[in-house]
């Protein structure tokens, strides 16, 4: 199993994170599907409650050039559905990933939350862990996602920067 804990500097409030970036169309469609080149992003349902949000989405990555043994596993498409909790009262995103590929022997869930606000920005928090149990790539494969999870979350931080920043709502 691996585990990662990334940590992001946001210019905005912890408010306007949640609500205008997190739970909007505008901002994920421009961040998976304009920034991270991912050629599906597409919410299947979403509530809100007075204690807490869900939504469940469907994605589709891009493959990339992939190892031979991960290529003939996966093939030429992958995708995923991301299933996510968001506690009002607690301020944390719960998510737990379902991929297309090996569906009953990978696991990946984590969650996200703000702290350390200094006046100018917090930091987003991102615990996520990752376990592939195929025998012969499993740990080829928690690799990959962990090296992809990282990337993806550095490009994210730039992009919820600089959305913050046209949408007028940045600290900077």
């Amino acid at each position: 199993m691996a585990e990662v804990v990334l940590r992001h500097e946001i210019f905005c409030t912890e408010e306007d994170y949640w609500n205008k970036c997190v739970w909007t169309r505008e901002f994920n469609e421009g961040l998976y599907v304009k920034t991270l080149g991912f050629p599906r992003y597409e919410v299947q349902g979403e509530t809100d409650g007075a204690d807490g949000r869900t939504r469940r989405t469907f994605i589709e990555p891009p493959v990339g050039a992939l190892p031979g043994p991960l290529k003939k596993a996966v093939g030429d498409k992958l995708s995923y559905v991301e299933e996510a909790t968001f506690s009002k009262t607690k301020r944390i995103y719960e998510f737990k990933v379902i991929p297309s590929a090996f569906p009953e022997k990978t696991k990946v869930w984590g969650n996200l939350f703000c702290e350390k606000w200094n006046g100018k920005s917090f930091t987003r928090v991102s615990k996520i862990n990752v376990e592939v149990k195929v025998f012969g790539i499993g740990g080829l494969v928690e690799d990959r996602i962990m090296d992809d999870l990282r990337r993806s979350y550095d490009a994210g931080e730039k992009f919820t920067n600089d959305f913050a920043t046209a949408g007028g709502f940045s600290t900077r």
